[in-house]
């Protein structure tokens, strides 16, 4: 006997309510057929790629099972002749390789976003940056702190109120300010 899945997507259409006779439905044709260690998972309810018979969205359901290869043809045929499935899928699946984690999204410090299964490690990962960040953002803020040379404490401390303030600067305000900030550097000489 091999593993398969069955992935069925019913019309979005239908109520709950309604979804639950056409799986127990399917569930009987498997059980007719042949197969064991009968298993459902719920996927909700998603916006299909493309319409099918002009409905947009569909309920998914992925059953899981054992089977022989001779039934599965059988299987096949009855599936298709059910008209409240908008399509049945069966693909052989190794249970090794299936891995039941939900997929983490992961932050680096450069603010570069990537997607993982592996949750620990993400969850790892994803804590390390985090202290990278905080650790960076201390640093900048005790070197804001120091007197920078050339730039004097009232030039400085506006540009800390604007910045607590959340306005967006201009880039003609900066060459304006860069333009004075220079002028008195060049008058000291």
């Amino acid at each position: 006997m091999k593993n398969y899945e069955l992935l069925c997507i019913l019309p979005g259409t239908m109520t709950e309510e309604e979804v639950g006779p056409v799986l127990k439905e399917v569930e009987d044709i498997l059980n007719n057929q042949g197969a064991q260690n009968i298993k459902l998972e719920d996927m909700g309810k998603n916006r299909l790629s493309y319409p099918m018979n002009n409905i947009r969205y569909g309920y998914f359901r992925l059953f899981t099972f054992e089977s022989e290869k001779q039934n599965i043809n059988k299987i096949q045929e009855r599936l298709n002749m059910m008209t409240t499935l908008l399509r049945a899928l069966i693909s052989e699946f190794d249970p090794s390789k299936r891995k039941s984690s939900k997929i983490t999204y992961v932050t680096d410090s450069s603010g570069v976003v990537t997607m993982t299964k592996d949750t620990i490690a993400a969850k790892r990962k994803n804590d390390q940056v985090k202290d990278k960040v905080e650790k960076n953002d201390t640093e900048d803020k005790t070197e804001d702190k120091k007197e920078k040379p050339g730039i004097t404490k009232e030039a400085d401390n506006k540009k800390q109120q604007k910045t607590k303030k959340g306005k967006k600067v201009d880039l003609k305000d900066i060459d304006k300010e860069l333009d004075k900030i220079l002028e008195s550097d060049i008058s000291g000489v």
